[in-house]
């Protein structure tokens, strides 16, 4: 008689939300290998891939040298039938027959089910920013920049799109914000994406937007500069906020100013309600012991309107899309190896990003849920149990 298969070690206590399982949207993945010799499922591949790189495998060396050494009742738990997994060649060669577009649909559609359900009311805010690929850009792919729509309070990844060397994150914002169901959220975004292309974009789909304003539009920007720098008049509702930070040996101060103009006062752009002046003080001591100091002053529009979003709101929905750096972008490169890999097929390159992007959704979600103190303590939990991270894959985020 063939003895069961060994059950998750997972705690009964462990708390979980109902999310939608991942594999059910692996599964749906089309699989445009040749039936004729087909030895793996391309689930129990994706599987794999996704398990071994919550273990801290960023490779497909590294991911066939995990699942050669896991335990052939795991292996077979993933979908492997005979027990053995497969090689690096072949893992490279699965990943790269992949269509990008339907593989991007069915983890974007799973993110979007995960965020409706952590989010029932569509309060949390989207951070849309970019980020250079910079291993495999130097070892010849084509992939040059993934911009990326996040959540930063709930750390969702909910869509990725790679731009090439050809063109420009300002392309590929557009095609995100028009495949996403962005109406009654808001967007955060970097100064590059300050275009009234994107702003109206925003507009049309119901949405609302934060926009700081830079040099690269530097009519605007001196507008703003000129509001700010006379004094404001009474019925333009002006209106401050302020936090104070210390945390690294560092201090930091600081203190938004938002107005709202009537409507035939403001400047000529796409939806906007509200201005911002954001200034920000940094204190921090250097080698020597000296404290430095750093001012900074951004200016910003917004479509929010005063009965949607005062001072203190803005100043949180600003400091929220920073998270994008340090809850997405950073931990890619430090923790999931981003910018080491060296890897040149661009079809393997997009396709290993759009995993990275959910491989950091789960991370986020455990760490949420078992209270762990960072993603990189989350991750190694992972790896030291792998019929957790099955689990996690099976729904229980």
């Amino acid at each position: 008689m063939t003895a069961a298969l060994p059950v998750s070690t997972r705690s009964a206590e462990l708390p979980v939300c109902a999310a939608p399982p991942l594999v059910d949207f692996l599964r749906k993945v089309p699989d445009a290998r040749d039936a004729r010799g087909r030895r793996h499922s391309l689930e129990a591949i994706l599987v794999l891939v996704v398990v071994a790189m919550l273990a801290g495998r960023t490779h497909n060396l590294g991911i066939h040298e995990w699942g050669r050494n896991a335990e052939e009742a795991i292996v077979k738990a993933f979908g492997f039938k005979n027990g053995r997994t497969p090689a690096a060649s072949t893992l490279h060669l699965v990943l790269k027959s992949l269509d990008w577009e339907e593989f991007a649909e069915q983890l974007r559609d799973w993110a979007l089910a995960l965020l409706r359900q952590l989010d029932p009311l569509g309060e949390a805010a989207l951070s849309c920013d970019g980020k250079a690929v910079r291993g495999s850009l130097r070892a010849g792919a084509e992939v040059a920049h993934l911009v990326s729509i996040f959540t930063s309070e709930l750390g969702i990844t909910l869509d990725l799109d790679p731009v090439d060397t050809k063109s420009s994150e300002l392309d590929a914002a557009p095609r995100l914000l028009l495949r996403l169901p962005i109406a009654g959220r808001t967007l955060v975004a970097d100064a590059l994406f300050t275009q009234p292309s994107i702003s109206a974009a925003v507009v049309k789909a119901g949405a609302d937007y934060v926009l700081p304003v830079k040099g690269n539009q530097p009519g605007l920007q001196a507008e703003l500069r000129a509001v700010f720098a006379a004094p404001l008049p009474y019925d333009w509702r002006c209106e401050e906020a302020e936090t104070f930070n210390r945390a690294h040996g560092r201090q930091e101060h600081r203190r938004l100013v938002l107005v709202a103009p009537p409507p035939e006062e403001r400047v000529d752009w796409p939806g906007v309600q509200q201005y911002y002046l954001l200034q920000r003080w940094r204190y921090a001591k250097d080698w020597r012991g000296r404290v430095r100091q750093s001012f900074t002053a951004v200016y910003g529009v917004t479509s929010l309107g005063r009965d949607r979003a005062g001072a203190r709101k803005v100043l949180d929905l600003v400091r929220g899309h920073w998270g994008i750096e340090n809850r997405s972008h950073w931990i890619r490169d430090t923790l999931l190896r981003e910018d080491d890999s060296r890897l040149a097929t661009t079809q393997v390159v997009k396709v290993l990003a759009g995993l990275r992007g959910t491989v950091l959704t789960i991370l986020h979600g455990y760490r949420r849920t078992t209270g762990a103190r960072s993603v990189a303590a989350a991750r190694r939990k992972l790896e030291q149990d792998p019929w957790v991270a099955l689990d996690l894959l099976r729904g229980g985020l």
